[in-house]
């Protein structure tokens, strides 16, 4: 890669049917999810293939001693739902693996 060329992540395409929706509404939906109502909630689950696909595309550009360059972790969301799971991997990224050692980021 060239020195001036920053390292990208391409978020996954939300499903049509929740591009729309609003912020509060994902996390009311993630809340419910949270408290046991996951199966019969459609925008929870859409909110957890996101950002499953998302983290495995991270962890694609983890280096082998965990280092991660920040910039990696700006990442351009389309939509609102986009934004909830990313948020989610990127709080994740900081607090859990980070502080477990998995992950340093610069």
């Amino acid at each position: 890669m060239e020195p001036d060329e920053e390292e990208t992540i391409e978020m996954p395409t939300a499903r049509q049917d929740f591009i729309n929706l609003s912020e509060d509404e994902i996390w009311q939906a993630i809340s419910e999810a949270i408290s046991g109502k996951l199966d019969s909630n459609p925008i929870a689950v859409e909110v957890a293939r996101l950002a499953i696909e998302y983290m495995t595309r991270f962890q694609g550009h983890l280096t082998q001693d965990g280092y991660v360059p920040a910039p990696i972790l700006q990442v351009g969301v389309r939509s609102p739902i986009e934004k909830v799971a990313v948020l989610m991997v990127v709080k994740y990224v900081e607090v859990e693996a980070v502080a477990a050692g998995v992950v340093t980021i610069h």
